[in-house]
């Protein structure tokens, strides 16, 4: 069941599990919005992803994505707490 949150999703509370959806670029940047809100609360958020952008899903020159195309769509899932989980995708 999908639940429609006004306001700060990661401040609501649920006793059912929560996936936050992200959406990130491909670029390997995470510094502002709610990527920032996301990494503030949960640091490995932004570890993750960073250790996700120098894998085999990148073929990076010059901080940027090569071959984009290939890699659109992509989504890493991550447990930040026991019920929450961030899933980040690769969507620009």
């Amino acid at each position: 069941m999908l639940t429609k949150i006004d306001g700060d999703v990661i401040q609501y509370q649920s006793k059912r599990n929560k996936l936050i959806p992200h959406i990130t670029n491909t670029s390997n940047l995470m510094g502002s919005g709610v990527a920032y809100s996301l990494y503030k609360k949960w640091p490995v958020v932004k570890c993750e992803y960073h250790e996700w952008g120098n894998s085999q899903y990148y073929n990076t020159l010059d901080g940027l994505n090569t071959n984009v195309q290939s890699v659109l769509g992509q989504v890493q899932f991550l447990k930040v707490e026991p019920k929450v989980y961030v899933g980040n995708m690769l969507g620009q």
